[in-house]
């Protein structure tokens, strides 16, 4: 499971930067550097916020008709419904302090660019899966800028077919490892993913 939040953690300790406050002056997580994350995973840092658990949240399935959801294991889940929480619903939940999301929900936060400068075309061949949804929060746009996250979706998972080859599935948070520890519901996809991957599992 990828995580560009963490990527983007050590970015912002080693910069010095600590709070959503702070003013982004560098390169944005390297968005103008010539090998940009969301060229390689699919997906882009968004954001932090504090580590607040009743802030954390669940996936909320989209695509339960994907096959990762069926072989070779069924998940047994509906779409609109949760996963990556506790017994109930309870903590631990996937996340909600540092997260990534895909491009199009960047775009919907970028109002202001810089002269000169355009939005990029997000590749083709991204299935979203499932995404986290919250309200009060704000987002990085694409120029380093803080802004109102007023749709609330915050976090995508994703499985890309890349068109220069090769298969991403990107689980885009960094408590993702907390609910995939208790919830069966989670490990079953990510067991199908490593099928997909030719990797099959093992009875430990």
């Amino acid at each position: 499971m990828l995580s560009l939040a963490l990527l983007a953690h050590w970015h912002r300790r080693l910069s010095g930067f600590s709070t959503p406050e702070d003013p982004i002056t560098i390169d944005v997580f390297n968005r103008f550097a010539d090998s940009l994350s969301w060229q390689v995973v699919g997906l882009e840092s968004v954001g932090w916020w504090p580590i607040v658990e009743d802030q954390f949240g669940s996936y909320e399935v989209t695509d339960a008709d994907d096959e990762l959801f069926h072989e070779p294991e069924g998940v047994g889940i509906k779409t609109g419904k949760l996963l990556g929480h506790g017994a109930g619903g309870r903590l631990p939940w996937v996340g909600g302090h540092e997260s990534d999301t895909r491009l199009g929900r960047i775009k919907e936060i970028t109002k202001h660019y810089p002269d000169g400068a355009t939005f990029p075309e997000e590749p083709g061949g991204i299935t979203t899966l499932d995404q986290v949804v919250g309200e009060g929060r704000r987002g990085i746009d694409y120029f380093g800028h803080w802004e109102p996250f007023d749709y609330g979706v915050f976090a995508k998972m994703i499985y890309w077919e890349r068109p220069q080859g090769g298969q991403v599935f990107h689980g885009r948070y960094i408590a993702g490892g907390w609910a995939l520890s208790v919830d069966p519901k989670l490990r079953t996809p990510m067991r199908d993913v490593l099928h997909r991957f030719g990797i099959e599992h093992q009875e430990a």
